[in-house]
């Protein structure tokens, strides 16, 4: 599925991703990079981490996908667990390249009451 959205719908050199309530116009947490930061591969590495226009970037297709303040330390356990700053923290489930589920959007839990959002730009 990563490789549909991002091979196929999501083609522009620029990504924004984030989150927000279902059905919501507006957005609770959003960051956005040129395609190759937000998509960098870092494996499945607890804390690694790309960084990158002021954020944290992690993605693995087959482990997660999501971003931190930048400086911020990670704890991926798939998804971030940690707890610095969590307001600027978002992370979904990408397992066997699949976008499973969210984890966090910020600091709201549970993830059934928010939506994903991937937008690209030239």
């Amino acid at each position: 599925m990563t490789n549909t959205i991002l091979g196929q719908q999501c083609t522009g050199s620029k990504l924004l991703i984030g989150c927000r309530p279902v059905g919501a116009t507006t957005f609770t947490l959003l960051a956005m990079g040129e395609r190759d930061d937000v998509i960098f591969d870092v494996g499945i590495g607890q804390a690694a981490t790309h960084e990158a226009n002021g954020v944290a970037w992690y993605f693995n297709s087959g482990y997660s996908w999501g971003f931190a303040l930048g400086g911020d330390t990670v704890q991926r356990n798939s998804c971030d667990v940690a707890n610095t700053n969590p307001q600027y923290r978002m992370c979904w489930h990408t397992s066997g390249d699949a976008i499973s589920s969210g984890y966090r959007c910020g600091n709201n839990y549970p993830w059934n009451e928010y939506e994903r959002v991937i937008m690209h730009a030239d």
